[in-house]
């Protein structure tokens, strides 16, 4: 048989099989896939160089487009049927709500590196994804996310996601000194945010002074407490100047 009706066969069947798989139920396209590269080795070659215009031909009429191109052009159109099949294999396998986009992509990249944009746009759903569950994360987890999101050079949505675990924390709580002290302490670790913290702070302070844990972090951030406010540690007199401050910030036992 003539190689080149040969291969028009095999595409005809490959588009009957394929056009099977996407009316099942659950479509897969594993099996699809390796019959794609059984039939054409070459269509596993990433290839960089396909034409705007034969890739819309393709794509509007395959098996015309196919039957109709010559030598040079067919390995192209047999790549584009792999390329298109594996984006169908990605987008069955996402799950519904995003949350397994990573791993999708993964795949995707692998088997086609050339479609860069839909593995990204799986990321992004991933990410999506767990910023919609942020108020539900454990602190560890969001520190997790933030690093993630750190990694991929996107900082600002990181610190997006913490800020929104931090108020999701007190929504439906009564304020009070003691919850503000609790806000600070987690903004200063997670956001090092000292004028927000100083702001929690010194209401709390102002309603009780001696709350637990107010000293210490006016301290962590160089400012201790003076006439109802907050002031930075070297404008405070000695006297006033707390043990633990001589202890962790000068070593001295002494001079307290």
């Amino acid at each position: 048989m003539d190689s080149q009706l040969r291969d028009e066969l095999l595409h005809d069947a490959t588009q009957a099989e394929l056009a099977l798989e996407m009316s099942q139920k659950t479509p897969t396209y594993s099996i699809v896939l390796n019959r794609i590269r059984e039939r054409f080795p070459d269509s596993a070659t990433p290839r960089d160089n396909i034409p705007e215009e034969v890739r819309t031909g393709y794509l509007g009429r395959p098996r015309q487009f196919y039957a109709e191109a010559d030598e040079e052009t067919r390995p192209l159109l047999e790549r584009l049927l792999f390329v298109e099949t594996a984006m169908l294999k990605a987008r069955a396998e996402l799950r519904p709500d995003g949350s397994n986009g990573d791993l999708v992509a993964k795949s995707l990249i692998a088997l086609v590196p050339e479609r860069q944009e839909l593995a990204e746009s799986l990321r992004e759903q991933e990410l999506a994804y767990h910023e919609g569950r942020v108020a539900r994360m454990s602190r560890v987890e969001v520190v997790e996310f933030q690093k993630r999101l750190d990694a991929l050079e996107l900082p600002e949505r990181g610190r997006r996601a913490v800020e929104n675990w931090i108020e999701a924390q007190y929504v439906g709580r009564q304020r009070s000194p003691e919850l503000d002290i609790d806000r600070a302490e987690k903004t200063l670790d997670l956001l090092g945010d000292k004028e927000a913290v100083l702001a929690l702070v010194t209401r709390a302070m102002k309603v009780d002074p001696r709350i637990d844990g107010s000293q210490l972090l006016l301290e962590r951030m160089g400012y201790g407490w003076l006439d109802g406010k907050a002031v930075p540690l070297d404008q405070m007199p000695r006297t006033r100047l707390t043990l633990s401050y001589w202890r962790f910030n000068r070593g001295d036992w002494s001079r307290a």
